[in-house]
C-alpha cells in the first residue's frame, strides 16, 4: 500500500515544511535498511518515518531549483515514490536514492528545447 502524499501536502507552508525537516536526525545504515524492509512489507507507518525524515531533502533540493518545482512536488514524485521502491542491497544510501528522484521530476518540469 502506497503512502498517501496528502499527509505531506494538505494546509502546509514551505516554514512546516522546513520545520519538520530540520526536526530529526538522519538515520543510521542499519535503522534506514530496516525501515526499508518495513515499507517493503507494507508497513505505512515505516514509510512514513522514512519519508518525514529526508522532507530537508526535499526543501533543499527546492530551494536549489527555486521555481522549477515546487517542494510539493518534490515530495510527491521524489520522496514517496522513492520510499515505496527504494532497496537499500541494491540502491545504496536512500538519501541519494531519492536525490535522485527529485532532480528526474524537476529535469521532467523543465522545458525541453
Amino acid at each position: 500500500m502506497m503512502t498517501d502524499p496528502s499527509t505531506y501536502l494538505d494546509s502546509v507552508s514551505l516554514k512546516d515544511f522546513v520545520h519538520a525537516a530540520s526536526s530529526e536526525p538522519l538515520l543510521a545504515d542499519e535503522e534506514e535498511a530496516a525501515l526499508a524492509e518495513a515499507v517493503r512489507q507494507g508497513d505505512v507507518a515505516a514509510a512514513d518515518r522514512l519519508i518525514r525524515l529526508h522532507l530537508r531533502d526535499a526543501v533543499d533540493e527546492a530551494i536549489l531549483h527555486r521555481g522549477e518545482v515546487s517542494v510539493q512536488k518534490l515530495i510527491r514524485h521524489g520522496l514517496v515514490q522513492a520510499a515505496h521502491r527504494y532497496d537499500p542491497a541494491r540502491d545504496g544510501d536512500f538519501r541519494g536514492f531519492a536525490r535522485d528522484f527529485m532532480r528526474r521530476e524537476i529535469r521532467a518540469e523543465m522545458p525541453q528545447d
